[in-house]
């Protein structure tokens, strides 16, 4: 048995092995653009969210394409708050048998086991004006998939209000990068691409490879 973790343009994993089996891992998106912040992919809630817009529109394209025993979905939350019964759940559905011993991971990397504190941080480490940021954009898509919304007001999502949002992403980002990588490494990484010295580029590109192992688990 082969896996897979795959993020970005798995709906064309059918043409590519077309009797494989597709786990959906569901997670609320406030949570998941709070997390792209702190990844640096994104620098404010409105944006944050957009990796989650794209994930899940992906998702409902494909899974219309399987089988129903070729794709399942498991909520996060479900998992996180109760790893036993969703994980054997999971096997049944790949056909493994369940075994305590899975969870020996934690021995054995920097992973620790499920804390069910994670879920919904958004509704203690956001500020409302936040989480209206989000919710201007993915309020349906929660409600779609079952997650409540906070009751606050939404924003009007207006040009003015995705523009301003997008020049205070960009920013943020940039100020990410410097804090991580350093003003040199970041300096040279602009010029690199800008000029197109792929040697260079490919050796910086290295540099920030090593800069970010220190901050994987």
């Amino acid at each position: 048995m082969v896996g897979a973790t795959v993020h970005h343009e798995f709906h064309h994993l059918i043409k590519i092995w077309p009797e494989a089996k597709f786990i959906h891992l569901l997670r609320d998106g406030r949570d998941v653009a709070r997390s792209n912040i702190l990844m640096g992919w994104a620098g404010n809630l409105f944006t944050g969210v957009d990796r989650w817009i794209t994930a899940e529109t992906l998702w409902q394209q494909l899974s219309t394409q399987l089988a129903p025993e070729q794709h399942y979905t498991v909520r996060y939350e479900d998992l996180i708050q109760n790893p036993e019964r969703e994980l054997s759940q999971l096997c049944d559905f790949i056909g493994v048998s369940f075994n305590q011993a899975m969870f020996d991971y934690v021995k054995t990397s920097t992973y620790s086991f499920p804390d069910s504190s994670i879920v919904e941080r958004w509704r203690k480490q956001l500020t409302d004006y936040e989480i209206q940021l989000a919710e201007s954009k993915i309020a349906p898509l929660l409600t779609e998939r079952s997650y409540p919304l906070s009751g606050l007001p939404l924003l009007k999502n207006t040009a003015g209000l995705r523009w301003r949002m997008y020049l205070h992403s960009r920013w943020k980002q940039h100020l990410f990068r410097i804090r991580r990588y350093g003003f040199g490494l970041y300096l040279q990484n602009m010029l690199s691409r800008r000029l197109h010295l792929k040697n260079w580029q490919k050796q910086v590109q290295r540099d920030i490879n090593a800069c970010d192992s220190q901050y994987l688990k």
